[in-house]
């Protein structure tokens, strides 16, 4: 779970250093090692981000399932606006 969060962590700097591609493949590998973690979150983003739109979806209706309290109105209506 360290390695899950250092990551993400790492994720989000690339990000914030404009590296999508980076902070994608590293989203990808915490996904494959855990598909339940819920600070996955980033992922979402990250994939809107790099125009990934099938995955963000994919990341936040997984969200929603995993954290349904956590679903800000926001996030239901992105989820209700992705292609089913």
């Amino acid at each position: 779970m360290r390695e899950s969060t250092k990551l993400l962590d790492d994720a989000v700097a690339l990000v914030k250093a404009g590296d999508y591609l980076g902070a994608t493949t590293l989203c990808f590998e915490v996904l494959r090692a855990q598909p339940r973690n819920a600070r996955l979150p980033h992922a979402r983003v990250i994939y809107a981000l790099t125009g990934s739109t099938s995955r963000a979806c994919e990341a936040y209706r997984r969200y929603v399932k995993l954290a349904p309290l956590a679903g800000s109105r926001r996030v239901v209506e992105l989820v209700a606006a992705c292609p089913h």
